[in-house]
């Protein structure tokens, strides 16, 4: 079986920086799930879009990480390559933030990787 390839893009200052905590349990779920990660970390503005632009349309699946202006560049980046991926998304939220943003009723399930 070919192992799946897993782009993450992480903005290491989202939620307080939270998403940086959010990386290891990530990348260890999808390593036990036998896939390939490859993590790119942003330092700036837009840099999120152009990797998703220039790197997306290399993988399996698209993950990431970081706050709404990240996940839109990310978005907006494999939009503009053409690309047909899945997208995940891991807020760096608390999970009881999470829900109240979201409005989520509290029997909503926060996938542990979140905690």
């Amino acid at each position: 079986m070919e192992r799946s390839k897993v782009l993450l893009i992480l903005n290491p200052v989202a939620g307080h920086r939270a998403a940086r905590k959010a990386l290891y349990p990530i990348v260890q779920m999808l390593c036990a799930k036998e896939s390939m990660v490859t993590v790119y970390s942003t330092r700036a503005q837009g840099e999120a879009r152009r990797i998703a632009r220039e790197e997306g349309p290399r993988y399996d699946r698209v993950i990431c990480c970081g706050g709404d202006g990240t996940l839109s560049e990310v978005l907006s980046g494999l939009v503009l390559s053409g690309a047909r991926v899945p997208v995940g998304y891991v807020p760096p939220a608390p999970p009881m933030i999470w829900r109240m943003r979201w409005a989520c009723p509290p029997s909503f399930h926060v996938p542990s990787i979140l905690r």
